[in-house]
């Protein structure tokens, strides 16, 4: 994953020659293609030869591409996109006026396994990785194509925190989204919190980040008490019985 400036190896990098502030051109080279002309004009020497010689020297670089989800840089001064975005910039065919929103919609470049965050607002950022490593913790996979879709949606619609997205129903990608509202729902409540409510987060007492409460279905107040305090006390044995370290009785 990516929320700020950075090269994954082997797809995309920065020139070969040191202190470089130039993307490469190949990854066969890995050299920026002023200093690969350079290069071969040398007579293609060792690397430890060219980099020593006075006449090769680190380049300024052209700024990132303007793509917020983009780790890339621009390759050049001529366009303000790394080489795949000018690409999909004249494919979209998008209005001059309409450039600001299109590099805030667009998504990074896939690369590899790699999610890039950038764009995303502090908290939503905070919020994908926590529930990220939640669901590592629980053995839950994450395919990167439907965190990619996520994140596109996030990213557009703008929202400030991950409960306000929306996805299409009935899709692998609002299964994902719900899963991970319940982990996050559960990870800022506490048992105290959800005692108030008429609807329990059970994750908040340890007993699945997934189960509900309903008491909903109560109208007598006095009979929705009385059964919220019978599930209290019955929580403790159900814990004890879903715990893997506990001791048969």
């Amino acid at each position: 994953m990516a929320s700020e400036p950075k090269q994954i190896s082997n797809i995309s990098g920065g020139c070969a020659v040191p202190k470089r502030r130039r993307p490469w051109t190949s990854s066969r080279t890995q050299m920026c293609m002023r200093h690969r002309e350079l290069f071969t004009r040398l007579g293609r020497p060792t690397l430890e030869e060219f980099f020593a010689d006075p006449r090769v020297r680190p380049l300024p670089g052209f700024g990132l591409c303007s793509v917020d989800a983009c780790h890339r840089h621009q390759a050049n001064s001529s366009n303000p996109f790394c080489p795949p975005h000018w690409v999909r910039w004249q494919e979209a065919q998008v209005p001059d006026a309409e450039f600001e929103t299109w590099c805030r919609a667009e998504p990074g470049t896939a690369e590899s396994t790699a999610l890039s965050l950038r764009g995303l607002p502090t908290l939503v950022t905070a919020e994908i990785l926590y529930v990220l490593q939640a669901r590592t913790d629980a053995e839950v996979k994450s395919p990167p194509v439907l965190l990619r879709g996520l994140v596109r949606h996030l990213r557009e619609q703008r929202v400030e925190q991950f409960d306000d997205v929306q996805v299409p129903r009935n899709t692998h990608l609002a299964g994902m989204a719900n899963r991970m509202r319940h982990m996050l729902a559960a990870a800022v409540s506490t048992p105290e919190l959800e005692q108030i409510k008429d609807v329990w987060n059970m994750g908040a007492f340890g007993l699945g980040q997934w189960r509900r409460m309903d008491f909903t279905p109560l109208h007598q107040e006095w009979m929705r008490r009385a059964c919220k305090t019978w599930v209290l006390d019955e929580i403790p044995a159900a814990t004890a019985r879903t715990s893997p370290t506990a001791s048969p009785t």
